[in-house]
């Protein structure tokens, strides 16, 4: 009870010197995006082709970091991968560099879906991030991607 009283009585003697001096007490607050960019998407493969499952635009001038969560199950649910990774980036007049990835959850596949794999990558002035299935199996990928990122 008293870790209650000592603050509401802090509260009631700032309000009521608040209205004896007439002053007026302003807060401020700024609101913050924690993500510049941050979407899931679904995409299902059928053979081991690469498809696009997320293109992030990336502006000239643009650095930052990208990370990728993603998981792919096959249609039986009897195996999966998963994989995490963190990639820095850098547009220097229309041309994206890449860093060295970082793997916080490395790729892990099981048996029944060997090969299958996902990828981040530059193509032009975009980050894709591509899924490759598995010959003769349906795998569906749910991708979590998100972007931090400044620019001048």
């Amino acid at each position: 009870m008293k870790r209650f009283i000592t603050p509401l009585v802090c509260l009631l003697s700032f309000a009521a010197i608040n209205a004896q001096t007439s002053s007026k007490v302003t807060m401020r607050t700024t609101a913050y995006k924690l993500f510049d960019y941050g979407r899931q998407a679904v995409v299902t493969t059928t053979d081991a082709t690469p498809l696009n499952i997320e293109t992030i635009a990336i502006a000239t001038g643009e650095a930052g970091i990208v990370e990728v969560q993603c998981v792919g199950v096959n249609s039986a649910g009897t195996a999966t991968v998963t994989g995490s990774t963190i990639v820095r980036y850098i547009n220097n007049a229309g041309t994206i560099t890449l860093g060295t990835a970082s793997t916080p959850l490395a790729t892990v596949t099981d048996a029944g879906i060997s090969g299958a794999t996902f990828a981040v990558a530059v193509s032009g002035t975009n980050i894709v991030v591509t899924v490759t299935g598995k010959a003769s199996t349906t795998v569906k990928w749910r991708a979590n991607t998100r972007k931090v990122s400044v620019a001048p």
